[in-house]
């Protein structure tokens, strides 16, 4: 990755302090992975964190927001502390506002660093420990061996970045930032994904529709190919477009702006919960495990 800017390169304003967030992200990273490692707690990063480093030839092409770090459910509460060593501060209120989410996390900020988003378990029920285990299960081969020097660091196959994603479309009302679908094609792009193994992963996991739903969104020619194998019933497949407008970067629940918001919230915590997981009972202890665990957070 470039660390500097030369009098060669041709950039906006925006771009240029887009390359200048960047940056200042890899350096955050970078120390967030070096007190993880220094404590023995093993991590896997997210999202943007991870895949603008794989997918991107220049990482400061992909817009990064914040800084997603998954951890164990065990390591969930010691993270954040070490977090709170290098001078962060959780911002319990954000757990509050946020729509109950079985993808758990805290946020954590510092004056000069990006946020900080500390994931726990990001599947539902009794699988989160199944969920772990494909997570932090070393380094895929895919990957270049000196992408992260931390050997605290967990990178899982293409086929579980998938995963992780359409869990992540999943708890955000099938609605992601427009980046994340090109993620999703870019994935698809870069690496021979097992469509099979895949599709069994997601199945397990209670997200097959979600994932279905990302993958068509993404317009990738070799994902909308992947898509094909994933099954999804017929009557969700049917009512989708029924039920939501296509917009960049998912769904949108239609005529949401011009019902009341009231209306707009209720509507779409009843779909979030009947309609994006596989299974109905899942979602309902799903979001109690969630409620649970914000008011934990918030007591605490």
């Amino acid at each position: 990755m470039k660390d500097k800017l030369t009098e060669n390169d041709t950039c906006t304003r925006d771009e240029r302090l887009e390359f200048a967030y960047s940056i200042m992200a890899e350096k955050a990273i970078a120390e967030i992975l070096d007190a993880f490692e220094f404590e023995g707690i093993q991590v896997s990063p997210l999202k943007g964190a991870l895949l603008r480093r794989v997918l991107y030839d220049n990482p400061a092409e992909r817009i990064m927001t914040d800084i997603d770090i998954l951890v164990r459910r065990r390591d969930f509460r010691y993270a954040g502390k070490i977090l709170e060593k290098l001078g962060m501060r959780q911002d319990r209120n954000a757990e509050i506002v946020n729509h109950p989410r079985a993808y758990s996390h805290s946020h954590y900020y510092k004056n000069g660093f990006p946020l900080v988003e500390l994931h726990q378990a990001a599947a539902p029920m009794a699988r989160e420990k199944d969920f772990e285990n494909l997570v932090f299960s070393g380094r895929h081969t895919a990957y270049p061996t000196d992408l992260f020097p931390q050997k605290c660091v967990n990178l899982p196959s293409p086929e579980v970045q998938l995963l992780i994603l359409a869990l992540h479309f999943r708890e955000h009302h099938l609605l992601v930032e427009k980046h994340q679908i090109e993620d999703i094609g870019r994935l698809c792009r870069r690496f021979e994904i097992d469509s099979s193994e895949l599709a069994e992963k997601a199945e397990f996991f209670s997200c097959s529709f979600a994932l279905w739903l990302l993958l068509q969104a993404s317009g990738e020619p070799s994902a909308l190919e992947i898509s094909n194998k994933i099954a999804t019933p017929i009557l969700r497949s049917l009512a989708h477009p029924l039920l939501f407008d296509s917009v960049p970067g998912g769904y949108h629940l239609k005529h949401s702006n011009t019902a009341p918001r009231s209306v707009t919230l209720a509507l779409r915590g009843l779909i979030h919960s009947v309609y994006s997981r596989d299974s109905l009972t899942e979602s309902v202890v799903a979001h109690l495990r969630m409620l649970l665990f914000m008011l934990r957070n918030r007591i605490n």
